[in-house]
This record gives structure tokens, sequence and C-alpha cells, in this order.
């Protein structure tokens, strides 16, 4: 049995997938207007999972034939990120992932979340839903400038158990995460992982694996 379960945030606990593609689309259409919806939520898809400063540069690449500086997408992001501050009630979490983090905590468990997203849009939405209180550890790889597939986050979270003298054996962690990067993480860090798809699921999958690691 997993004593520590670490979890992705987008798109795994939380249904960012329509939240992330309006931002996306809203944020490039207010500097190139002809750009239509459905390029870029088709591009963002096949390039999920990347950095931010990536997506929107592939995006504005080949849906607005356009090459721009790094300088221009940063700052495109960063405007992004503010949008979705302020609309954090566009990201709801899945069903079942308030009771899953509940009973992993009064198991005797921990759970962790690492993710690519920024530590204060992360921590707004994790404030909105009343959730962050549950997690041991929140790590946001990009403000630690480590972006998954890098395991770097995930030695912190080992590290903080050894300091406690938990005793976890790496055998004893898993990563659930919904992407290729994920698994690569999860790879990388030399643990077990379980990637899920939430949208050919029901958005029930939290429902139906509770009773696994709980």
């Amino acid at each position: 049995m997993k004593k520590h379960i670490v979890l992705d945030f987008d798109e795994t606990i939380c249904d960012t997938k329509g939240f992330n593609s309006e931002t996306c689309y809203e944020s490039i259409r207010k500097y190139f207007p002809e750009v239509k919806r459905e390029e870029v939520y088709e591009l963002q898809h096949l390039v999920r999972g990347r950095t931010l400063v990536d997506i929107y540069a592939y995006i504005i690449k080949n849906a607005c034939n356009v090459e721009v500086e790094e300088a221009f997408v940063v700052n495109l992001v960063n405007e992004s990120m503010e949008y979705q501050r302020n609309n954090i009630h566009k990201a709801p979490l899945f069903e079942g992932i308030k009771l899953f983090l509940e009973k992993i905590s009064k198991s005797g468990k921990y759970v962790s979340l690492v993710t690519n997203r920024d530590k204060e849009t992360l921590d707004k939405i994790l404030k909105h839903h009343d959730i962050g209180h549950y997690f041991d550890n929140i790590i946001s790889c990009v403000d630690l400038q480590r972006l998954k597939p890098d395991p770097t986050a995930f030695d912190l979270v080992m590290k903080r158990d050894e300091e406690l003298n938990r005793g976890i054996e790496r055998s004893n962690y898993i990563y659930i995460g919904d992407s290729e990067v994920d698994k690569k993480f999860a790879q990388n860090a030399g643990i077990d992982y379980l990637i899920i798809d939430q949208y050919v699921n029901d958005f029930l999958i939290f429902q139906n694996i509770t009773h696994i690691f709980a």
C-alpha cells in the first residue's frame, strides 16, 4: 500500500481544461484578433504539459504565422495568469477529489501537490476550494525553476519525509497525473505512477479509486 500520494493539479484534480483554453485564446486574441478559437484549442492540446511560454509561442507561430520575441511571450503569459487569478471560479474541482483527500488524510497517509502551475494562482484556487490544508507539500515547479519532468520537486518531497523520520521508501510513493510529462516526471523520480484521463472517464476517477489508496 502506498504511503505518500503525490498529485498533479491541472486536469488531474482540477478541471482547468476549458479555463486554460479560454485564457489562452483571449490572451492571444488581444494582440492577434484574427486568431481562431478552435485552432488555439487544438494547438494547445497538442503541446499540453509544456511550459506556458513554450505553449503560447507555439500557438502564435502556428495559428498566427508570426515569430515573436520571448519577452513578448513572457509578458503575454503574465497577463494570462492575472486573468486566471481574477476568474478562479471557472476552475472547478473534479467530482470526488475532496472526499479522496479527506479519506487519505484520515488514513494516516500523506498527500503532496507538484505542479507546473505558478504558486500565486495555485494558492488562490486552493483557497477558493478550501483544500490547501490537505497537502503535506505544495510545490510549484515554476517557482522552483525546475519544471517537470525534472524530478527536483519530488526530491524535496522525499527529503522532507526523511527529515521528519517517516521511514517512507521510494517504492511507497506514487504520482498521479494526466500527461506524458507527468509520466516522465515519475520515471525520472524513480517512483510508480498512474496516468489518468478525467475526460474519458466521466470525471469520476477519484470516486472510483479512493478505496484503493485509503
